[in-house]
């Protein structure tokens, strides 16, 4: 896009330059020719009164004579009774369109003045050049301006262009500004918009997911069970017994086909899970908490992470962790490893002197972000530290419970008490 932006402003600039300048170069031209045929007559009339004034005075009138009244590129030539004088500073064979001028001498015969065309040519080449000069600058500065408005005026729609990979790839709440462009602003709206449709869908399909898996497996289970003793009992008629075991096979059948709907969703759950650089992600989530302003977060990534998970889904987890950090914290440190058997996030909040620590303070976030963990399949954790918290992501071996932690440990040499996602402290 930019190139064709500076491709535009460049030719238009070449087009305005083009249309002023061949007329302007035109009326030099002729201005040039103009004056130089003036110049031609000044010297005729010049040589004229000169010789005639040597001729009425009986002297004689040589070509060393009619030098004196040339410059270079002109030709006088005296024609008296039959005899020709001419001058010997013309050095240019005689050409068509050379500039020429005739004026008859008293007493008879003529005088004639000849300028070079190379020579009046040269003048307008002169006269010509500032005039090209001008116009090469005005397409080099057309070009550096047009390449400083194609930056900015592309800039937006290459950050639209990102934010809309973005969507494929599950990022589906970007983080755009404001632009002046109204057609940009127009697509920015747009893929905002579908980014949060997108993630409500998704939300629908795995919250549909959780409770057809907790609201239909466990009574059709139970209900199996029931008319498995019923057909058992000894005061069942053989035939309703029969007609209960023919039951609970029509049972097992609708277990197998909600497993295989519930399977399908969970496949397609995982088919929305992409490669994600953790480092990255992290380092953007804290960019936009330090913009907003409060306690200072840094980031101390060890280089590109990768884990499979849903961008959307972990940049809210992170966003949430962050935030909870920043609770009367002095200064939040968000870091990242790969380099154990797992993808691991440990934020870490410094605290005011007097603070108790967070987990036994009141945690509306730590629900919501708990819940977030387990649509990831992660583990979030408190770490023995006060104002810790720890998740792990898919990806590797998590350790089992009560095991230290293979990548960091605690101030004793012990890892993080272990914790289950789903709201312990």
């Amino acid at each position: 896009m930019r190139e064709r932006l500076i491709a535009a402003f460049v030719g238009l600039t070449v087009v305005v330059v083009g249309l002023f300048g061949v007329p302007r170069a035109y009326m030099v031209a002729d201005m040039v020719r103009d004056q130089e045929q003036s110049r031609v007559d000044r010297v005729a009339d010049l040589a004229a009164l000169v010789v005639e004034q040597r001729v009425a005075g009986g002297q004689p009138v040589t070509a060393d004579v009619l030098d004196r009244l040339t410059a270079a590129g002109e030709q006088v030539v005296v024609r008296v009774g039959g005899h020709s004088v001419v001058s010997t500073d013309y050095g240019q064979a005689a050409r068509g369109d050379d500039l020429r001028a005739t004026r008859p001498l008293v007493g008879g015969g003529t005088l004639s003045v000849r300028r070079s065309a190379a020579a009046v040519n040269d003048k307008v080449s002169q006269a010509l050049l500032p005039v090209v000069l001008l116009g090469l600058g005005l397409v080099l500065v057309s070009g550096a301006v047009g390449l400083i408005l194609a930056r900015r005026l592309a800039r937006p729609f290459q950050e639209l262009a990102t934010a809309a990979h973005g969507l494929g790839v599950g990022e589906l709440h970007p983080r755009l500004p404001r632009y002046p462009v109204p057609e940009a602003e127009a697509i920015r709206d747009a893929l905002v918009v579908s980014g949060s449709r997108i993630d409500r869908a998704r939300a629908r399909d795995r919250e549909l997911a959780e409770h057809a898996s907790h609201e239909l497996r466990t009574p059709l289970t139970a209900l199996r069970l029931d008319l498995e003793d019923l057909a058992l009992w000894p005061e069942t008629p053989p035939a309703v017994a029969t007609e209960l075991r023919r039951s609970v096979g029509d049972l097992d059948r609708l277990g197998i086909a909600i497993g295989e709907l519930l399977e399908l969703s969970a496949q397609q759950r995982r088919d929305s899970e992409t490669d994600v650089d953790l480092a990255r992600l992290v380092d953007d989530v804290v960019r936009h908490a330090a913009e907003a302003g409060g306690p200072p977060v840094t980031c101390d990534p060890s280089g590109p992470v990768l884990a499979k998970v849903e961008p959307s889904t972990l940049s809210e987890l992170l966003e949430l962790m962050v935030s909870n950090a920043r609770r009367d914290a002095a200064a939040v440190r968000v870091e990242v490893d790969g380099g154990g058997h797992y993808p691991e996030v440990r934020v870490v909040s410094e605290l005011r002197g007097g603070t108790s620590p967070l987990a036994a303070q009141p945690d509306p976030g730590w629900s919501r972000a708990s819940a977030l963990a387990i649509a990831l399949g992660a583990r979030l954790t408190r770490g023995l530290a006060p104002g810790e918290a720890v998740l792990w992501l898919p990806g590797g071996r998590t350790p089992a419970l009560g095991t230290p932690s293979s990548s960091r440990s605690g101030p004793s040499g012990a890892g993080p008490r272990w914790l289950s996602a789903r709201g312990g402290s």
